[in-house]
Formats: structure tokens, C-alpha cells, sequence
């Protein structure tokens, strides 16, 4: 066999392989890894099995969350950027103090939809809490 054709062999062979491998990263990373804790409100409007009165509140609350904690991680990350740039104990006590916050408001929001339960649905409020936790940690 020729150099040239050994080459051109073995161009394509790589060829071929970079293209399954970017194509297999797409389809894998297709979705995002925040996408299951975004995507878990309907499922647990099921868990909970929430009225409509409830299924409202259920919601609001879950937006004004999500405004909280987009607010604090936009902190968190131009604090962890600037740390990095210029390492300060200061800062760090800072993006600690909003990590431990970032956890309080969760948990805050927990007992708040906790709150909004009938006595009938208090049950699986441990399951959606679990799956919660599941959608919001796990990731893909």
C-alpha cells in the first residue's frame, strides 16, 4: 500500500471517529443539567396532587425562587471570579455567606409550599422534597 493511500485511510478513519464523537457529546448534552429542576414544577403539581388555587401559589412561589437564587448565583459567580483574581479572605467569608443563604432560601421555600398543603397531601410532600432534591442536584 502507498504512503499517500495509508493517509488518506487514515484521515478518514479519524475523520469519521471526531464526528461520532461530537455528535454522541451533542445528543448527551442536549440537556442542560439545571433543566430537570426547571422542568419539575409539573411533575410536582402530580406529587403533590395541588388543586388550582394551589397549583397557583405553588407557581408563584416557585418564580419568586427562582428570582432569588438566579440573583445569588449572579452574585456568587462575580465573587468567585473576582476571588480568584485577587484572593481575600473577606471574599470568601462573602460567597460563603451567600452559599449558606442560597441554602436557607431553599429550605425556606420548602416549608413555604409546604405551607400551602392540605393536611390530605402532607404525606407526599417527603417524595416531592426527595425528588426535588433529585431534579436540582443531579446532573446530567
Amino acid at each position: 500500500m502507498k504512503k499517500e493511500t495509508f493517509y488518506k485511510i487514515s484521515i478518514s478513519i479519524l475523520l469519521v471517529l471526531n464526528i461520532l464523537q461530537l455528535t454522541t457529546y451533542f445528543i448527551f448534552s442536549l440537556q442542560s443539567p439545571r433543566r430537570g429542576a426547571k422542568d419539575f414544577g409539573k411533575k410536582a403539581v402530580e406529587i403533590l396532587r395541588l388543586n388550582e388555587q394551589q397549583r397557583t401559589e405553588f407557581f408563584t412561589l416557585a418564580e419568586k425562587h427562582r428570582t432569588v437564587m438566579k440573583r445569588l448565583v449572579k452574585k456568587q459567580k462575580k465573587l468567585t471570579i473576582f476571588y480568584l483574581n485577587n484572593p481575600s479572605d473577606s471574599i470568601l467569608t462573602e460567597i460563603h455567606k451567600i452559599q449558606t443563604h442560597k441554602i436557607k432560601q431553599t429550605e425556606k421555600h420548602f416549608k413555604d409550599i409546604k405551607s400551602i398543603l392540605l393536611p390530605s397531601q402532607k404525606d407526599n410532600f417527603i417524595i416531592f422534597k426527595k425528588r426535588a432534591l433529585r431534579a436540582i442536584f443531579t446532573v446530567k
